[in-house]
């Protein structure tokens, strides 16, 4: 990311899943003022974390129609819609959230990683930028806008963005991942390899930092196209990432999955060829 963040799902969303469930209950004055709205929107939440997407649309709805101007409901809205992979009707209803409530950060850092799964970097990187002049010390923006720029293929930002992040917080394993793969295509492959490494001992239960590594010792030892055999090392940690998520081993999954959370074409490429092999 990481739609909202549900169990095995993609992993670069992890980081919104830490901050959304407070970001949605700290609900302006104007809504906790409306008792039947705030009901709604703890049962709206408590149906979301259950997996109930469509329960939890249903009820939202109702808020929707108690207070339409409602930027909180709006925000929650847009992730039941992403939740869903309805990206178009999530960012319309995040764009109405941030509209009414500009100032608010999880609003803007919610608009700017819908968009980047939708696609949209660009505008992505301009809602997460917007996020850090409202605190330019959110750890999540810089996360966020490390991976829509290595989305953009701009390594030289990425980072930046990464190591600045690291200065924010020494123990951020998203952007230990996030430079881990900057640094694959940078061709250091000792930041490469370290970074993984920082990244899976901080959250062992993330596949992407495996497979994160895998790749960097493909491309050292044996070369992106395989020609001149697979790395015992990058098959060991590809066999890591997919216990687990068995999901990997699906093409479809993968491509999407992986593109999302920041490899470049060439890293998927050579994902998919020692995955091919594991």
């Amino acid at each position: 990311m990481g739609r909202l963040y549900t169990p095995r799902s993609m992993s670069c969303s992890r980081w919104l899943r830490r901050w959304f469930w407070l970001g949605v209950l700290l609900l302006p004055s104007a809504v906790l003022a409306q008792p039947s709205v705030q009901s709604q929107l703890d049962r709206g939440l408590e149906l979301l974390q259950l997996g109930d997407s469509q329960g939890a649309l249903t009820v939202l709805k109702q808020a929707e129609q108690t207070a339409p101007s409602s930027a909180a409901v709006q925000r929650v809205l847009g992730l039941v819609y992403q939740r869903q992979e309805n990206y178009a009707q999530a960012i319309a209803a995040l764009r109405q959230a941030v509209e009414l409530d500009a100032k608010n950060l999880q609003g803007q850092l919610s608009l700017g990683w819908t968009l980047h799964l939708d696609g949209q970097d660009a505008e992505a990187a301009q809602s997460l930028w917007q996020a850090i002049e409202l605190n330019p010390k959110s750890v999540e923006a810089y996360n966020a806008l490390a991976i829509v720029r290595l989305a953009q293929d701009n390594v030289e930002a990425a980072l930046a963005i990464n190591r600045w992040a690291l200065r924010l917080k020494p123990d951020n394993e998203i952007a230990f991942y996030n430079l881990a793969l900057a640094c694959h295509r940078a061709w250091d492959w000792p930041c490469a390899l370290d970074s993984a490494q920082r990244a899976a001992q901080l959250e062992p239960s993330n596949p992407h930092p495996p497979l994160a590594a895998a790749i960097a010792y493909q491309d050292r030892d044996f070369g992106s196209q395989g020609k001149r055999g697979l790395s015992p090392e990058a098959k060991r940690l590809a066999r890591q990432a997919t216990e687990l998520d068995s999901r990997f081993f699906d093409a479809s999954f993968r491509d999407n999955n992986l593109r999302r959370a920041g490899f470049s074409v060439e890293q998927r490429q050579t994902a998919a060829l020692i995955l091919g092999a594991s």
